[in-house]
C-alpha cells in the first residue's frame, strides 16, 4: 500500500492505475487513513482510520516493558504482581437507583506462599500483614505497585 501527502496526489495515483486502490493518507485535509478510491469518478471512501498513539499511552507502553524486561516472567501472571485480585462492586442500597463503586480485594490465590514480584517461598501470612519486606526484591506488601496497566483508548473514533 502505498502512502500519500494529499488526496489529490491519490486520486492521481488512482487514475494512473486505472483500477479501484487502497491507499494511506497521512497529512491533508482529511482525517489520516485507508480510504479507497475509484478512477472513473471522485468515489472517496473511508475504509479505516490509521492509529497513532499518544505520548501518554506510549509512555505507559515504555513503563510496562521497562517492567517486563526487569523482572522477567516471574511476577504473577493472575494479579500482575501486586499479591491482590480487585473487583468493583456497587455499594449503594438496592433499589435506590444510585451507583456507589467500590473497589473490592481479596489476596491472590496463586501467590499464596510466594512473593507475587518474583516468586521466592515466603511465610503463608506474608500477603495478610500490613507491612512485609520481601527479602530478595524489595517488595512491601499493600506499597508496591504491580505491573503497569495499559489502557490504549488512542484508536477510539473521534
Amino acid at each position: 500500500m502505498e502512502s500519500f501527502a494529499s488526496m489529490n496526489a491519490a486520486l492521481a495515483h488512482a487514475r494512473e492505475q486505472g483500477r479501484m486502490v487502497e491507499v494511506e493518507v497521512v497529512a491533508s485535509g482529511f482525517q489520516p487513513g485507508i480510504y479507497r478510491l475509484w478512477p472513473d469518478s471522485d468515489r472517496v471512501d473511508f475504509v479505516k482510520r490509521t492509529m497513532e498513539h499518544t505520548p501518554a499511552c506510549l509512555a505507559m507502553q515504555a513503563e510496562r516493558a521497562a517492567y517486563e524486561q526487569f523482572w522477567g516472567k516471574t511476577y504473577c501472571s493472575v494479579c500482575g504482581g501486586t499479591g491482590v485480585v480487585s473487583w468493583v462492586e456497587n455499594q449503594s442500597p438496592l433499589g435506590s437507583g444510585y451507583y456507589w463503586p467500590e473497589t473490592m480485594y481479596d489476596p491472590c490465590h496463586k501467590c499464596m506462599g510466594h512473593c507475587p514480584r518474583c516468586g521466592v517461598e515466603v511465610p503463608e501470612e506474608f500477603m495478610e500483614t500490613d507491612f512485609a519486606l520481601c527479602p530478595q526484591c524489595g517488595f512491601v506488601t499493600g506499597r508496591t505497585p504491580g505491573i503497569p496497566v495499559v489502557e490504549c483508548y488512542c484508536n477510539d473514533p473521534w
